[in-house]
């Protein structure tokens, strides 16, 4: 999101990670009233039935409140890092391994209404944000800027800039990071647990 603070010339950026629906459909997908009779009892359903939808209402309802803050000036980009199908026969309501593709949701005067993206990629939200913010992209970076959704009138009074070859070395790297084995540990039986290791 590239929000531009009228008390400051150069844009803002705030990025924000809704962790909650990837761990409530990962946890709690089974109790829903839609899920395929799997290992949940009535009384499980009856209990947690409404977790993932009470999830979801409370993301939409914490982006509404954030939306309603933005000005006409301000920008919004919102992806999902994948999309879900409930296809796992063991428990009859989990995700397949390799989810299909999400979605993104564009708001902010420069995209086109109702604009169809072909062929996109998570890896091309940070190039279409540095280009909404007015920064060339990096030759390092595997995205590319999401033009078809920008308007006319955008991309003929923002050009696109020719990219850099780095925007520098990360200050560090996570296998230079001594973890204690505990923390692996936990790290990887919460993986476990999400369905993302056996």
């Amino acid at each position: 999101m590239c929000i531009r603070d009228r008390a400051w010339p150069e844009p803002t950026v705030a990025a924000m990670y809704f962790r909650s629906p990837d761990v409530a459909q990962h946890c709690a997908f089974q109790y829903t009233p839609w899920a395929r009779p799997g290992d949940a009892t009535p009384l499980e359903k009856e209990q947690f039935g409404n977790v993932v939808p009470q999830t979801y209402r409370d993301a939409d309802a914490l982006l509404g409140r954030l939306m309603a803050r933005m000005s006409p000036e301000d920008t919004l980009l919102l992806l999902s890092d994948h999309g879900v199908t409930f296809v796992d026969e063991r428990r009859g309501y989990c995700h397949r391994y390799g989810e299909p593709p999400g979605v993104i949701y564009a708001w902010g005067k420069e995209f086109l209404s109702g604009a169809d993206i072909e062929g996109a990629s998570i890896y091309d939200l940070a190039p279409t944000a540095l280009r909404l913010c007015g920064f060339p992209p990096s030759r390092e970076m595997v995205g590319s800027s999401l033009e078809a959704i920008l308007t006319p009138q955008f991309k003929r009074e923002h050009p696109p800039l020719e990219p850099i070859d780095t925007y520098g070395p990360r200050n560090l790297e996570f296998r230079d990071v001594e973890q204690p084995k505990e923390v692996d540990d936990r790290i990887t039986e919460r993986l476990r647990a999400l369905g993302y290791m056996d």
